[in-house]
């Protein structure tokens, strides 16, 4: 005796469930897709308050580093550059030297341009 398998398949659902049904999954992509338009506002207002808050640090810094820069290429910057040009010429003259000059790359150093007076 051989038995044929049942398939047991669900009886079709009414119209009005199925619709109930689409409703509320309608009613959901729509409560989801407010959401995710509330979320990326927020995210927009964070993101510009970063990047003021961000440009506003930088102009300052901008500031500071101007200050020191200017004081290095008007002060410390010839006096390192002279400093290199007496250290290299030392090194030519000195060959025991040569194993320093070779370690630091002093005989590739050449003295900064001096910078264009605006």
């Amino acid at each position: 005796m051989e038995t044929t398998p049942t398939v047991n398949t669900p009886s079709p659902a009414n119209s009005g469930d199925l619709q109930a049904q689409i409703d509320s999954l309608r009613s959901l992509i729509n409560t989801i897709l407010v959401l995710v338009i509330v979320v990326s506002g927020t995210l927009n207002i964070y993101f510009w308050r970063q990047f003021r808050s961000s440009k506003t640090d930088l102009n300052n810094i901008v500031q500071q580093a101007s200050v020191v820069v200017k004081e290095y290429d008007t002060k410390n910057g010839p006096a390192v550059d002279e400093f290199l040009k007496r250290i290299t010429e030392y090194g030519r003259t000195h060959p025991d030297f040569e194993p320093i000059m070779k370690k630091y790359q002093l005989n590739q150093v050449k003295p900064a341009a001096a910078p264009a007076k605006k």
